[in-house]
């Protein structure tokens, strides 16, 4: 469920400076609990309910899992910084648990232009994992981008498990740690750190090689949108998140 926040004009003005566009606040509960979030939205008249709804869901669904594990989140479909405006960035996480969406997703002018093939305009990144099935890539990026905040508490709280579950990832990919697999592209890099890269290439992305706390988003994005066998080194993450991160030591 979801109602309108009254934020006044003060409030409506400064975010229609940083998004470029008016947005009007709600507030969302979860099986009429207390409400649990607020989020900004595109305050326009071809605003894809749906889209959005889906996005909320997977956030909401997500601090259910994990309760408090999950900071307290805030969320924005905007276009608050050049990436987002111009469409080379899906979504951000910022600081205080704030994530950012790509406006683009939830309304039909944007999602017509942010699907639109720019052959004169090559990715920025490298290409991203993409859910399949009953999942689509808004959900993706939502999860992609919630890990990022849980992995920002779960470093902050429990360090020492942090570097656990990265080692764990390593030895799943035959390598010592995670970051060893990140380092498989460097000159002169063993074989074994050459093909634990691959592996998180093939069953991960390529986005995924960029950079640790990359590659954990992009897993925890395959492992939360599975349908059936999301392959092993996905299975082993899962595994490990649901041990060290939704329940761990004290």
């Amino acid at each position: 469920a979801a109602r309108p926040l009254d934020g006044g004009p003060v409030r409506g003005l400064f975010r229609r400076l940083r998004t470029g566009f008016p947005t009007m606040a709600i507030e969302v509960s979860r099986h009429g609990r207390t409400p649990v979030m607020r989020v900004d939205v595109p305050d326009r008249a071809d605003l894809l309910v749906e889209q959005v709804a889906r996005s909320v869901d997977t956030i909401t669904s997500i601090q259910e899992h994990f309760g408090s594990a999950v900071p307290s989140l805030r969320m924005a479909f905007d276009h608050a910084d050049f990436g987002l405006r111009h469409g080379t960035t899906s979504g951000e996480a910022a600081g205080g648990g704030e994530i950012h969406i790509n406006a683009s997703w939830v309304n039909v002018e944007g999602l017509l232009a942010f699907r639109r093939p720019r052959a004169d305009a090559p990715p920025r990144f490298a290409p991203s994992a993409r859910p399949v099935a009953i999942y689509n890539n808004l959900d993706g990026t939502t999860a992609h981008e919630a890990w990022h905040q849980i992995d920002f508490m779960f470093q902050g709280r429990h360090y020492a498990t942090s570097i656990e579950l990265r080692r764990a990832l390593g030895e799943e990919l035959g390598v010592e740690t995670l970051e060893q697999a990140l380092r498989g592209a460097d000159r002169g890099a063993p074989p074994a750190w050459r093909a634990a890269r691959q592996r998180l290439i093939e069953e991960v992305s390529p986005y995924a090689a960029t950079a640790t706390q990359e590659a954990t988003a992009e897993m925890f994005k395959l492992w939360w949108c599975r349908v059936g066998d999301p392959g092993p080194l996905i299975v082993r993450f899962g595994e490990l998140v649901e041990t060290l991160v939704a329940a761990p030591e004290p």
